[in-house]
């Protein structure tokens, strides 16, 4: 009876040691894109003008990019992806930016080149997103925004695409769009983002293209030659837009100091645009990311709000359409998966951004809550 005690104790302290080990924390802040090599070197935007490389164990390497307009400048990164053909980073401008993707090697940090693509920039304003599929097709989200009157106001609305290019630049196919109004306008009453707008969100992994919007309940799969092949549904309940949700929404926009300013300076009208505002009739389903694991599972999120207590992702296996839903401690971000390491945003007990890597294992003893 002694020695079953002590070889299961053994064995407790053993998978204790093991867990440890299999979780890092690293001093980096995270910025909106984050990205993870094949020998783990971490990459991630530092502003809005430069992304910056670190080693694994978290120090810096090098920096891409600077503020300006001239070559290998940038004004306002909308994304970056590596091409695993090339090796080279491409990042991408936002609306705003500089209309152009710049290139830079991976290894010196120095700038290559712009890609040249067979793109309308006359049609499209920015660059929002970029992938790369194994055979280095490059997967962008063009963007423009549009207006139209509404009542007795403008309304914003973005217009984004999925288009697929091949490595040398030549349109191969547009595989998905979306317009969603985002924004309203009228002088003397101010300008006011509408709440739960809609927005897309995308990955790619071997031989699928995934594609969500955040107001719908799926997960549209296609082929790399765009075809649409399946649509997962999502076991997330559609929820009206109540007058409490608005309330919190009304309550968080009075503690913006630009709006409270606009308030007391009379150009903000709040009531205006509580009463008259275009709101969608239900929330958004989904939110962040989308993130593929090593077995090929997607990871895809259930909207929340900020002071929602549960942190519930779907792990959807996109070949059988099975659907497990796990509960990840509120306090940890899930911003990246590579292979079976898991890299999650959190704050340390000052209070400063770290990020914590840890294997799945270690997280379906510590983290995942399946519900």
């Amino acid at each position: 009876m002694l020695k079953k005690f002590t070889v299961m104790l053994l064995s407790i302290i053993l998978l204790n040691v093991l867990l440890i080990s299999s979780e890092r924390v690293l001093n980096i802040t995270s910025g909106r894109n984050f990205f993870v090599d094949e020998q783990q070197n971490i990459y991630t935007d530092y502003d809005s003008y430069s992304v910056v490389k670190y080693s694994p164990d978290g120090k810096e390497l090098m920096r891409f990019g600077r503020k300006g307009e001239g070559p290998g400048d940038i004004k306002r990164i909308g994304w970056f992806a590596i091409n695993p053909i090339n090796k080279l980073l491409y990042v991408t401008e936002r609306v705003y930016g500089n209309r152009r993707v710049s290139m830079f090697s991976t290894e010196s940090g120095k700038y290559v080149d712009n890609w040249k693509f067979d793109f309308d920039w006359n049609k499209w304003e920015g660059i929002e997103y970029i992938q790369f599929d194994y055979l280095g097709n490059v997967y962008i989200e063009a963007v423009r925004s549009t207006w139209r009157r509404y009542k007795s106001f403008t309304i914003g609305a973005l217009e984004k695409a999925v288009i697929k290019y091949s490595p040398s630049g030549k349109k191969l196919k547009e595989i998905y769009r979306l317009k969603s109004d985002f924004m309203a306008e009228k002088p003397g009453k101010g300008q006011i983002t509408i709440p739960h707008n809609n927005y897309l969100c995308w990955k790619i992994n071997k031989n699928r293209v995934v594609i969500r919007e955040n107001s719908k309940p799926y997960i549209y799969v296609f082929n790399l030659k765009g075809i649409l092949i399946k649509k997962i549904k999502l076991p997330f309940e559609k929820k009206i837009l109540t007058d409490k949700d608005l309330d919190e929404w009304e309550k968080y926009l009075r503690s913006i100091p630009e709006i409270k300013r606009g308030i007391s300076q009379g150009w903000f009208d709040l009531k205006f645009w509580r009463k008259n505002l275009p709101f969608p009739k239900y929330k958004n389903i989904s939110g962040s990311q989308l993130f593929f694991d090593s077995d090929g599972h997607l990871y895809s999120k259930k909207a929340s709000s900020e002071d929602d207590k549960e942190n519930i992702w779907a792990e959807i296996d996109i070949n059988t359409n099975r659907i497990e839903l796990i509960n990840f401690p509120t306090k940890y971000g899930l911003i990246f998966i590579k292979d079976k390491n898991f890299y999650f945003d959190t704050f340390d007990k000052d209070g400063e951004d770290i990020i914590i890597i840890m294997n799945k294992e270690s997280i379906k003893n510590k983290l995942m809550k399946k519900l």
